[in-house]
């Protein structure tokens, strides 16, 4: 017998207004149990009205008298007995099942019960374990259960209250709590909080009841589900050589040049203004993608053909080029690889209209025209769709009387930083906001007002769907050294829970 046709013979309906689950006690041949939750039974202290179900849609009614109640209100939990030779059905037709206590986090929850919202026609929903804490556990249903006003939610699941909850441990179904409460996360109404077993036996003793063996079902839970997980690494596609070769000419015949020439040559150079001003020296092509260290320059451009600006500028006797995993096996290389790669990176998106904001340590989409225009973006997420990545902010609102007045500008941004992993190289990438005044020149508390909003209300999916963009974005332009792959991926992860991840609210009966 599957789970959902055990919850079909043992879910009963508690006064039209909440479910309950039917227990044959091995110890006790006189009694049907009906373990609901306390809440259901308050409303009529005197009785309680049963319907048991044998066929769908057609009820058999049975009244339980207030002598016939035992109750736990500290833990809202209630538990009815009924005579067996009240009940409608023989016990031919009653299947049993195991009482535990779930004391494992995996498995998927199962419970059956008679939502409002459906009239009173019973439906079954299943759910993933979320947290446990003394006699209370929390699950999450599967299926949604609330509209975004939540108002769909309330009337959907008032009814599962008292429901039985099932889980399979070792090939068999086992009881494991009775749902009490709707948890309100981040305003969603799919957390479900329940009612262990842990406390039975204590009511049991107290109104003098035949004791329950009660299994711990502790790691005998086998949880297949899983999900595919997204990181915000980007696998970089690289070169297969890197080349290095010694700087030809000296500091003091670059500034002997600047004399005789007339030029302006700045006396405090540091490396890499020193390669620039000898590419203007010697007239050549400027280009950003290098590094330098030890009056070595570091590229990816073949240092051996004259083809590139920096053949021009390196002793022809000294070039040497390395596989990139033989020059990243010493530390201080590995250090000028990653300078390496970080300005390459800056000359690829400087080409994409993305500007560098050194102070900052961070990656800015900048204005398309002086005019400081709209900037969109069209790209494939799960649509074809457009982001906008860079606007305008005018006065208009704030300052009627001065409405083509710019008031800030607003840039869509991110962060990144490269990692190795074994012998391959990834981009790690973060979104975040960043404000100007004018398109350039940075606006401090804008973008602090920014930040805070991001941090207060974006959640994961929104974040992920910015690093989905930028994964798209940057692996568009291929003209460059420095090449991207899709996002990385991992299929068959554990699942997790969303819930984790939201600000825990109010939580609610049901």
């Amino acid at each position: 017998m599957t789970i959902s046709e055990l919850l079909q013979k043992l879910t009963i309906r508690i006064n039209r207004q909440g479910s309950g689950i039917l227990f044959t006690h091995p110890n006790d041949p006189q009694h049907y149990y009906v373990f609901t939750a306390n809440h259901c039974i308050e409303p009529n202290p005197n009785f309680c009205l049963v319907e048991y179900e044998p066929e769908v849609g057609s009820f058999k009614k049975i009244v339980v008298d207030k002598e016939n109640f035992f109750v736990d209100p500290k833990h809202d939990f209630a538990l009815l007995l009924i005579n067996r030779s009240d009940f409608p059905v023989g016990e031919s037709a009653i299947p049993t099942i195991t009482i535990g206590r779930v004391n494992d986090d995996s498995g998927t929850f199962h419970f059956r019960g008679y939502p409002a919202a459906l009239g009173g026609e019973a439906t079954k929903l299943e759910a993933r374990f979320i947290e446990a804490s003394g006699q209370v556990f929390k699950i999450r249903t599967n299926t949604s259960l609330s509209d975004s006003s939540g108002d769909l939610a309330a009337s959907s699941v008032a009814g599962f209250s008292g429901s039985g909850v099932v889980v399979e441990a070792d090939g068999k179904p086992v009881l494991v709590g009775i749902v009490t409460q709707l948890g309100n996360s981040a305003g969603s109404f799919n957390q479900v909080h329940c009612c262990n077993f842990s406390m039975v036996n204590q009511l049991f003793n107290r109104y003098s009841l035949p004791e329950l063996k009660l299994e711990d079902v502790e790691g005998s839970l086998e949880d297949k589900t899983t999900e595919t997980l997204y990181s915000s690494l980007l696998k970089v596609r690289l070169p297969e050589r890197v080349f290095i070769g010694e700087v030809a000419t000296t500091r003091s015949e670059l500034f002997e040049y600047g004399r005789r020439e007339e030029k302006f040559i700045p006396y405090k150079l540091d490396s890499r203004q020193f390669v620039y001003e000898l590419l203007k020296m010697k007239g050549l092509k400027l280009s950003g993608d290098f590094a330098v260290s030890n009056n070595k320059i570091i590229t990816f451009y073949d240092l051996t053909q004259s083809d590139n600006s920096f053949h021009h500028l390196v002793e022809p006797g000294t070039v040497e080029s390395f596989g990139i995993d033989e020059f990243c096996a010493v530390a201080d290389q590995q250090r000028t690889f990653v300078s390496l790669l970080n300005t390459c990176l800056s000359r690829k998106l400087h080409h994409m209209g993305i500007a560098w904001k050194h102070e900052d340590r961070t990656y800015i989409f900048a204005p398309e025209d002086d005019l400081l225009s709209k900037r969109q973006i069209r790209w494939k997420g799960k649509v074809r769709t457009e982001r906008t990545v860079f606007e305008a902010k005018m006065h208009s609102k704030t300052n009627p009387d001065e409405p083509d007045k710019l008031w800030h500008c607003t840039h869509f941004a991110f962060q990144c930083s490269f990692r190795q992993f074994g012998q391959e190289w990834y981009l790690n990438i973060s979104p975040d906001a960043y404000a100007t005044h004018d398109g350039k020149k940075k606006h401090f508390w804008k973008t602090q007002e920014l930040a805070t909003y991001k941090k207060k209300k974006e959640r994961n999916g929104e974040v992920f769907t910015h690093v989905r963009f930028l994964a798209y974005f940057l692996s568009q332009s291929k003209d460059f050294f420095l090449n991207f792959d899709e996002l990385v991926s991992f299929d068959n992860a554990p699942k997790l829970t969303d819930d984790y991840w939201h600000i825990k609210k109010e939580k609610k009966s049901l």
